[in-house]
């Protein structure tokens, strides 16, 4: 399964306003139903949204949808958990909903009151990033065959640089995804820096095969 990959990196801002970009990555088979055309897959997501939006001073926020089939073992576990990765001196995480549907209809919500602060893993062996935390919510009576529906938003309320943006978005290649996308909500004038590795490639390709860099405005025009 390839992963196509993009980068952005904000270079200027003026006027805010707002822009919309999106990506997409792989269909189900033609006219096929995607549980029936992936039955054997561990895990389904039916539709992965992904939406940036950033101010003209550098803040802003990345807000994340999932819907997700569980059709197995290896499924369910690696979404039993909910891990969301921040940094907790410049970003803050809201969990808007956690939700399972079972195969006889019943809903079960998972109140995100419940989720736990921790520390990054990382931090245990380089204290230097004491500043990455994640948000782990345990998901309420997650089991083979459910579905499983959460949002939640990063918050940066201080900009890493400020009145600049950056950031890099990978669509899955650990599972079956049917709908992708990735929007970015710019102000008006902002031009961004946007460049992904060739479509036929794993990883990203040695600069010398990349496509150049795209720079474009959020006035909708393509400059060099």
């Amino acid at each position: 399964m390839q992963t196509p990959a993009l980068k952005f990196c904000i270079l200027a801002a003026l006027v805010p306003a707002s822009l919309s970009f999106q990506s997409f990555a792989q269909a189900p088979a033609p006219g096929a139903a995607p549980a029936a055309a992936y039955a054997d897959e561990p895990l389904v997501i039916e539709r992965s949204e992904t939406v940036v939006e950033v101010a003209a001073d550098g803040t802003g926020w990345k807000q994340r949808t999932l819907v997700a089939r569980l059709q197995a073992d290896a499924g369910v576990k690696r979404y039993s958990v909910l891990t969301i990765p921040y940094a907790g001196n410049s970003q803050h995480v809201e969990i808007a909903y956690a939700r399972v549907t079972h195969a006889d209809g019943t809903v079960v919500e998972t109140p995100p009151t419940e989720a736990m602060d921790m520390p990054a893993a990382v931090t245990r062996a380089a204290p230097f990033y004491s500043d990455l935390k994640e948000l782990q919510l345990p998901v309420r009576s997650l089991r083979v065959g459910d579905r499983l529906e959460f949002q939640y938003r990063i918050v940066r309320t201080r900009a890493e640089t400020p009145g600049e943006f950056w950031g890099q978005e990978s669509f899955s290649e650990t599972a079956v995804a049917l709908e992708q996308t990735l929007e970015l909500r710019l102000p008006a004038g902002m031009v961004v820096q946007v460049w992904s590795p060739p479509s036929n490639q794993r990883s990203p390709a040695p600069p010398a095969t990349v496509p150049p860099p795209r720079n474009i405005s959020t006035d909708g025009a393509l400059r060099s």
